[in-house]
C-alpha cells in the first residue's frame, strides 16, 4: 500500500514539478495566469466538498474574485485589499439577490434553498477567497520581487520536500500521534521528519545564483518555513473534517485535489515573501 501511493506520488510528481518550475521560470505574468487557474479550481474544490452546488452563482463569483486578487498580484505590489473588498460585497450581495428572487417566484418557493443554506453557502465562498485567493496570490508577489523566481523555487520545493518527508517519516517510523482530532494519521515523527527534510532543503536551496543573504537569516528562514508548511497542512485537515471528507477532490493521483497539494503551500509562500520583504526593510 505505501509502495503504491508512493508510487503514484512520485509520477504525478515527476509531471507536475517540471511544468511548475517552466511556468515560474517564464515571467510573472505566465505564473499570475497558471496560478489563477489552478486556484479557481482549488476553489472549486472547496466548495464542491462544502456540499455547495457549482451551479450556484455565488460559486462563480468567488472564481472571479480569484482572477482579481491574481490579476491586482500581477500589476501591483499592494496587500490586495481593493479587489478582495469588492469580492466580498459581491458575494454577501448574493444571497439578499437570490431571496429578491425567491419572493418574486413564488411558484419555485418550495424548491429554492432556504435562508439559512443561502447564508451558508456564503460563509464558505467567503472563507474560500480569503483561504486559496488572497493566501495563494502572495505567490505571484513574491514572483515579482527581485530574484523572486528563485526566492518562488525555493518556497515550492522547501514546502513540497515538507510534505514528503513528513509523509515518508510518519509511515515508516510514525507511532505517537500529533493532532488526533485534527488528523489522526499524522504524527510527531512525521512532523519532526518533515521539519527535519524542509530545513535542509532550505539550506540547500541558500546555494541558487541569485539569493544573497547573510548565513543566520538562511538558517532562520529554514526553521521557520518548515513549520508554517506544516501548520497549513493541519488547517486543511481541520477544515476537511469539518467538512466530513478525506480529499477535497481525486483530481491528481496520489495526491487528492489541486487544494490538498496546495495547502501547505497557501502558508508557506506568505511566509516566504513576509521574509524577503523584512530582508530589504
Amino acid at each position: 500500500m505505501l509502495r503504491s501511493e508512493l508510487t503514484l506520488r512520485l509520477i504525478t510528481a515527476a509531471i507536475a514539478v517540471p511544468l511548475l518550475v517552466g511556468v515560474i521560470l517564464a515571467g510573472s505574468e505566465l505564473t499570475a495566469a497558471v496560478l489563477a487557474l489552478a486556484l479557481s479550481v482549488a476553489y472549486l474544490e472547496f466548495m464542491s466538498a462544502g456540499n455547495v452546488r457549482l451551479r450556484d452563482p455565488l460559486v462563480w463569483v468567488g472564481v472571479a474574485g480569484i482572477g482579481a486578487l491574481a490579476g491586482a498580484a500581477a500589476s501591483h505590489d499592494i496587500p490586495l485589499a481593493w479587489p478582495l473588498t469588492a469580492a466580498v460585497i459581491a458575494l454577501l450581495a448574493t444571497p439578499v439577490m437570490e431571496e429578491l428572487v425567491r419572493r418574486e417566484r413564488r411558484d419555485l418557493l418550495d424548491a429554492a434553498p432556504s435562508v439559512a443554506e443561502v447564508w451558508r453557502a456564503t460563509g464558505l465562498a467567503i472563507v474560500g477567497l480569503v483561504y486559496i485567493g488572497w493566501l495563494g496570490a502572495f505567490a505571484v508577489l513574491l514572483r515579482k520581487l527581485p530574484a523572486g523566481d528563485e526566492w518562488l523555487l525555493l518556497a515550492l520545493f522547501s514546502v513540497i520536500l515538507t510534505d514528503t518527508g513528513a509523509f515518508g517519516t510518519g509511515k515508516l517510523f510514525g507511532r505517537h500521534q500529533l493532532a488526533p482530532r485534527i488528523s489522526p494519521n499524522k504524527t510527531m515523527e512525521g512532523a519532526l521528519g518533515g521539519w527535519a527534510v524542509g530545513f535542509s532543503a532550505v539550506i540547500l536551496l541558500r546555494f541558487l545564483p541569485d539569493i544573497e543573504i547573510d548565513y543566520w537569516r538562511i538558517v532562520l528562514l529554514a526553521v521557520v518555513l518548515p513549520l508554517f508548511a506544516q501548520i497549513g497542512d493541519l488547517v486543511a485537515s481541520m477544515i476537511k473534517r469539518a467538512m466530513d471528507v478525506k480529499d477535497f477532490s481525486q483530481l491528481l493521483p496520489g495526491h487528492g485535489g489541486v487544494l490538498d497539494r496546495f495547502d501547505s503551500l497557501l502558508f508557506g509562500i506568505p511566509t516566504v515573501y513576509l521574509f524577503v520583504r523584512w530582508l530589504s526593510l
